[in-house]
Formats: structure tokens, sequence, C-alpha cells
């Protein structure tokens, strides 16, 4: 690329020159390319100049121009390496490599950072990465974002499994306190330590099946005692299947106490 057999074009200026000779020697004597107009030694081996030219019909714009133009039709292949690398070109592997620095930005090649572009216009400049490395990048942010999305499934699914437990089991009545909570059929209903309750909320059921109301003036310490150490059936909707609970829990016991 930039050689006698394919002369790079050198821009309407010679801007696209003056981008590739700013990179100086320092940065292209590892390719073999110097920013001079003479051949120059490296080691134990050779930098060459840019070969450039102004005429737009003779100039090459990519190493893709010059591979199918150029060294392609010409068999002209490097060296001791002609053979892999006439074997890896015809055999897939350019085609992979343009589909990658096509894919990814600033990236060329697989093996390392490249001189030149295999597909992109020389007016680009040099890439700055190797289209492994940035795949590799992609596909951790990728995996990091699915991976966030489970983590936040999984706190979903928890937070659901612990409400679900919740509806599903109900609530056992609070006997901590002076207060007694119950809940009947969604609704909340206190009964103070004397054992009253309003009528019009719940109804008790004797195991005798003989109703037994508590209201909120009279402390009827019969019926207080029939419930007494026994099991009371607590139901606002008769047409719903009753809760049992125990007399105690609703301070029955601290009501013939009292009394």
């Amino acid at each position: 690329m930039c050689s006698p057999d394919c002369r790079c074009y050198e821009g309407e200026n010679g801007e696209i020159k003056e981008l590739w000779v700013s990179y100086g020697n320092e940065a292209l004597n590892p390719y073999l390319k110097n920013a001079g107009d003479k051949n120059m030694a490296y080691g134990n081996e050779t930098a060459y100049p840019f070969k450039w030219t102004d005429d737009k019909l003779l100039a090459i714009r990519s190493f893709k121009q010059c591979y199918e133009e150029v060294l392609v039709p010409k068999r002209k292949y490097t060296g001791q390496f002609q053979q892999y690398v006439e074997s890896f070109f015809d055999s897939g592997g350019y085609d992979f490599l343009i589909n990658m620095e096509q894919e990814y930005d600033d990236c060329s090649s697989a093996c390392g950072i490249q001189l030149f572009y295999l597909s992109k216009d020389i007016s680009l400049g040099s890439p700055t990465k190797e289209c492994v490395g940035v795949a590799l990048d992609k596909a951790n942010e990728v995996a990091q974002n699915i991976g966030l999305v489970l983590f936040l499934l999984g706190v979903i699914i928890i937070i659901s499994i612990v409400f679900t437990f919740a509806l599903c089991s109900g609530y056992e009545a609070d006997r901590s306190g002076d207060i007694a909570q119950v809940n009947v059929e969604g609704q909340a209903v206190e009964l103070s330590d004397k054992g009253n309750v309003d009528p019009e909320r719940i109804d008790f059921k004797g195991l005798d099946e003989n109703k037994t109301v508590i209201n909120n003036t009279d402390n009827n310490v019969s019926d207080a005692d029939k419930l007494q150490n026994s099991n009371a059936i607590v139901s606002i909707d008769k047409d719903k299947e009753p809760i049992k609970i125990s007399g105690d829990s609703l301070g029955i016991k601290e009501s013939k106490e009292k009394k």
C-alpha cells in the first residue's frame, strides 16, 4: 500500500499526504514506512517512503482497492509468507476482516493494530484499534446489560413471592397488648381488653351454635363465659367461609376477671 505498485492519492491539495507524513517516523517505522522521500534503515530492515500521486484515475484510495486491482491480478504476494497470505485471503479471511472493520469503528485486522484500514479510504488516517478487542468489549457490555436485567428480574420475583405469601397466608391476631387485632375478610377488627366489639361488624358463634354477641355497652359475663377457653367462629359475611380463632385471643378472659 502506498508503494510503486499501489500509489496513494495525495488529496486535492496534498492534505491526505500531509496527514500521513504527520505521524512521523516513530509511528511509521514499525510498519516499514517512513515520513521522508527516501529509503531509510530500521534495525536490520528497510523503511520505505510513501508513494503518492495526484492522478485520481491512477491513485489507490484503500487497501481493498490495492488488493483487488493490483495484488490479486498480478499475484503479488509477499516473500516467504506468500503461500500463507494467499491461503488466508483466498479462503475467506479477507472478507471476514472487511466485515469486522465495517461493523466496528476505528479498527482494523484481528492480530494487532495495522497501519492501514482494509476497506476504508486512506483519508481517514490510520486505525487506532484492532477489531477482535473491540468486538470483545462490545460483547462484555452486552453481557453486563443482560446480567443487570436478570438481577432486577430476580429482585422483582423475590418481592412478588414475599407479598404473595402474605396475601395467601393471612394474618394472626396481635396478642402483644391490650388491643387484639383480628383480620376478618380483609377488615381489621379491634377488640378491647374488656371484650367489647361492634355487633354490626362481627358475629360470634359458639361451639353450641348459639349466637353470642358482646356489644360496646354491656359486658355480658355469661356470654363471655360461654366463649372462655373454647374456640369461636368469626364471620362478617355469612355466605363466606368463617375463620376460626380462640376465644382468649379476643380478651374475653380479661373481661371476666375485671367484671
